[in-house]
């Protein structure tokens, strides 16, 4: 049988792409930092040489490019494209390089073996590569697959449909991806360290922050903490000290992870997320009433030291000192209420150098050094000086973001010329479909004139419908009407100023001709 053509999108959302493209930048920007000094890594000179072929997927092929592998990267559980080398011991057991072929299930998705040609012959591409193929299976988001930087056969998400391990083809021409011929599963159980193993799980205590953790770039951590019936209101706090660290949470999943979640919270200070039994979805389907358990994952896109906790704010937020807001820690500015040992000193803000404006994600040495980083591109931090190309239209806001398919809340202002096509801005209100399921006009308020509440927003309404979630919905950093379910009648809309969960809005009846203005293409 041959595999579904929708998921897994090879064609990817560029977020998904951005997402892989993200790790290059941090190992480049450590051996600018740590390299010259231990003598274990490659100079900056030999970064410089090798990173211009990335684009080409040739960067991990270029001759030594091992050197730019730390030691410490080696059996630490991901699978580096710049390890796997055999003057790096192919990353310890992390790149699967000596792994057996024994495998239980029948779609392969625990197959760990070495098959790094498809049916056909055709070579794998590798999973940490968005060249030739662009696609959204990196270890960030489906951490339990086996991915890397490698190019060996794999079923990273067997409920599409797919039957067996196969892989993107490393070729501009032909088909994007095939099938494996892999040895068929077999019925003993395969005993080998490099075949999925149990995950740790870690239960925290209601009120208590959890000792400090650290975590490796691509890794996660999961965690528990039993709900009773009697909070109503919850908030979850991951308070990094340095790095990256992102939430994904869920009711329903044990182990949530960058492709199965039903809430994120990826900014890059202090990550919070809060949750109340009003909202539709609280307590998954044991019911919003139940008693239940929240499993939420750390996840690092940085390496990272970071604490967690999870509040009752049933009677009310819970702060680190009165009249400090958890956004206001590491923002740049010394905030005296958040001057405290609880709150760190403001992250940093009110010790030694900080507190200058630029926020405390981004490192000082990371300004000028030849790579563009997020945190750093925002007038306060100086545009990461020429690293991003120059000033921005808005902070946060890089060039690669507009016009590449996805509404950007940064974005969506008149300087950025409102994301380009992405968010809708210049769309007109015709329709066809009777439900309005193909809206993308600019309707903003419901039927009872509420104001919307942007997609991409998750207060006052916590809800999973995000553009990652439901990317061919027009949703995103925007509060226009949309019907992303295909459920409801008309379109509708979360309202910040009633108490109402949702409401419906008034867009008109749908068009009996083709609309001048379709909605925008699927995913690339």
């Amino acid at each position: 049988s041959s595999r579904p053509p929708s998921p897994p999108m090879l064609r990817a959302t560029l977020a998904a792409v951005l997402v892989c493209f993200r790790a290059p930048a941090v190992w480049a920007r450590q051996l600018s930092e740590d390299g010259a000094a231990n003598g274990d890594y490659a100079p900056d000179s030999y970064v410089a040489r090798y990173a211009g072929s990335y684009a080409d997927g040739g960067l991990y092929d270029a001759p030594e490019a091992y050197q730019a592998c730390q030691w410490e990267w080696v059996d630490d559980g991901t699978c580096d494209a710049l390890c796997n080398a055999a003057e790096r011991d192919w990353d310890g057991k992390d790149c699967f390089h000596d792994a057996p072929e024994c495998y239980n299930k029948d779609n392969g998705a625990d197959y760990r073996g070495t098959v790094n040609v498809t049916q056909s012959g055709l070579p794998c591409q590798r999973w940490s590569e968005q060249f030739p193929n662009t696609h959204a299976f990196s270890v960030y988001a489906y951490p339990f697959a086996g991915l890397g930087g490698h190019n060996l056969c794999r079923n990273p998400q067997p409920d599409d449909g797919s039957v067996r391990p196969w892989c993107l083809v490393d070729s501009i021409d032909g088909p994007e991806w095939e099938y494996c011929d892999v040895p068929p599963p077999t019925a003993d159980r395969c005993d080998s360290d490099y075949l999925p193993k149990p995950q740790a799980l870690t239960t925290l205590t209601m009120g208590e922050w959890s000792e400090q953790f650290f975590i490796y770039e691509a890794a996660y951590h999961f965690y528990q903490v039993v709900v009773p019936p009697s909070v109503q209101s919850v908030e979850v706090v991951l308070f990094p000290e340095d790095g990256d660290p992102d939430l994904f949470l869920s009711f329903d999943v044990e182990y949530p992870n960058g492709h199965l979640y039903d809430y994120t919270a990826d900014s890059f200070s202090v990550d919070t997320f809060t949750l109340s039994r009003s909202q539709y979805g609280f307590c998954g389907s044991a019911g919003t009433e139940a008693n239940c358990t929240l499993h939420i994952a750390v996840m690092a896109f940085e390496s990272s030291r970071y604490e967690l906790a999870v509040f009752d704010t049933s009677d009310g937020p819970f702060l680190c000192a009165e009249g400090c807001g958890w956004a206001e820690l590491g923002d740049g500015v010394c905030q005296l209420a958040c001057n405290t040992t609880n709150c760190h000193y403001d992250r940093g803000d009110c010790l030694g150098s900080g507190g200058g404006g630029c926020i405390v994600d981004c490192k000082p040495s990371w300004i000028d050094d030849g790579y563009c980083d997020e945190a750093c591109f925002s007038v306060s931090c100086g545009w990461d000086g020429a690293d991003c190309g120059g000033a921005g239209c808005a902070d946060g806001c890089l060039a690669k973001f507009i016009d590449d398919g996805e509404c950007d809340a940064q974005c969506n202002t008149a300087a950025c010329r409102y994301d380009g096509a992405d968010c809708f801005h210049s769309n007109g209100e015709c329709y066809n479909s009777p439900n309005g399921s193909d809206y993308r006009g600019t309707l903003s308020h419901t039927k009872n004139g509420h104001v919307c509440q942007k997609w991409s927003d998750q207060y006052p309404k916590a809800h999973t419908f995000t553009h990652d979630h439901f990317p061919t919905s027009g949703l995103g950093g925007h509060n226009y009407c949309r019907n992303p379910l295909n459920e409801e009648a008309t379109p509708w809309c979360y309202p910040v100023d009633a108490d109402a969960r949702w409401e419906h809005c008034d867009v008109g009846p749908p068009s009996d001709i083709p609309c001048p203005t379709p909605p925008p293409p699927p995913p690339r």
